[in-house]
């Protein structure tokens, strides 16, 4: 019964390690950048440190955001707005007025001596062809600054200067004003026996669908490049000062060399390389932990501790460069060394330091330098903590050393 128990004991382990260290892979393989990292660091003004760098590919040169932003605008500042007439109000307007005139006349003989009353649709059809808005033009952003609108009218639009548009108000005193000119003495009677706004209605609308489309049709044609890269043309020297133009040159490296993938074949080998390399550091650490720290190594809280303190870290990197703003050397390496020196020992601190680091190293710009200096600084911290004791004083000096790491660290780049 006690055999049973100590294999069972034991095969549950195995089973626990194996798990331990294929989810350790797992893990860290979707937190690694799925795209290529650029493996060279840069700022504008500043020299550029590494060789000469030659175009290893032909790629196109990327307009700023600011450009791209004026570009925009000036294309948006021309663009003539659309707007759908009615024909349905109008006709129905139109037919109505025609109508009460004819009563009016027939009604009243007195109104048969004006002869220019026969036109009155006429005009009132003529205000309708222009188009007549719910509300004045100035409520209109969509207006403001345009001199003309496209009138969509059935299949067909044409450009109808904004100085002919009616509002609801206008369209009213503008017929109202023509036919008291034409009707003389009897345009208080006439206006008496006919309610003119009860003809007068809206008939053109903004068409904000259309327009949406029509804009981004516009905006989706303007380039996002300005001009080519040959593979094998020169890019920079080492040691010239990275200027604007030469910054946008190598922005547009970096955003094509990181997007580019290749076929599949080469993607899958990609794949099959990370893994590799992960597998490759996790078992590293595992085999050490195996010959010189098998108490850490059969204690499954403790091993626990030490994976996870790994996959945090490099999610923190990993993190890092996805967000311009933050630098990768921002991330807290240095503390990893330091909480396992503070719980366990010095070597193993340094060998998970160095496991981590050259894992992070496989995805971070300036991987030798970042690599070498995080290592230092690891060192440097666990060595800090050796003539320590007590643990509330070890807290506290591996928050002092951190700082002063991350201090020398910005001082360094």
């Amino acid at each position: 019964m006690k055999k049973l128990l100590t294999q069972l004991n034991r095969s549950y382990h195995l089973f626990y390690l194996l798990m331990v260290f294929v989810a350790e892979i797992g893990l860290i393989f979707f937190i690694f950048p799925g795209e290529s990292r650029f493996k060279y660091e840069f700022q504008k003004g500043s020299p550029w440190r590494h060789e000469t760098l030659i175009a290893p590919f032909n790629f196109a040169i990327l307009k700023t955001d600011a450009e791209i932003k004026s570009e925009n605008d000036s294309l948006l500042a021309t663009y003539t707005p659309y707007f759908t007439l009615d024909t349905l109000v109008e006709a129905s307007k139109v037919k109505d007025f025609s109508a009460s005139l004819s009563k009016l006349t027939d009604a009243n003989p007195a109104f048969r001596s004006i002869k220019s009353i026969s036109t009155f649709p006429q005009i009132l059809q003529n205000i309708y062809d222009s188009g007549i808005l719910p509300q004045s033009i100035s409520t209109y952003n969509e207006l403001n600054g345009k001199s003309e609108i496209r009138q969509i009218r059935g299949n067909k639009a044409i450009k109808i200067p904004i100085k002919k548009i009616h509002s609801i108000k206008s369209a009213y005193l503008e017929l109202n004003d023509t036919i008291r000119k034409l009707t003389g003495k009897y345009h208080q009677e006439l206006i008496q026996k006919i309610n003119l706004s009860d003809f007068v209605a809206e008939n053109l609308n903004f068409d904000e669908q259309l327009n949406r489309d029509e804009k981004k049709q516009l905006l989706d044609g303007l380039s996002s490049t300005k001009g080519m890269v040959q593979a094998g043309e020169r890019i920079i020297f080492q040691g010239d000062l990275v200027s604007s133009e030469k910054h946008i040159i190598l922005e547009s490296l970096k955003k094509t060399y990181e997007t580019k993938r290749g076929d599949n074949i080469e993607y899958f080998l990609v794949i099959a390389g990370r893994i590799v390399v992960i597998s490759a550091l996790i078992a590293l650490m595992f085999l050490y932990l195996i010959f010189y720290r098998r108490e850490l190594f059969d204690h499954k809280r403790k091993l626990t501790f030490i994976f996870m303190m790994i996959v945090i870290i490099v999610f923190m990197a990993a993190l890092a460069t996805k967000i311009d703003a933050i630098s990768i050397y921002m991330v807290p390496v240095a503390i990893l060394p330091i909480l396992i020196r503070i719980f366990f020992d010095s070597r193993t601190a340094i060998f998970a330091l160095m496991v981590t680091t050259m894992l992070i190293g496989y995805f971070a710009p300036n991987s030798y330098e970042f690599i070498i200096l995080q290592i230092f600084a690891g060192i440097v911290a666990v060595f800090s903590l050796n003539k320590l004791h007590k643990r509330s004083h070890i807290v506290f000096s591996a928050l002092w050393v951190f700082y002063r790491i991350q201090e020398f660290t910005l001082l360094w780049l």
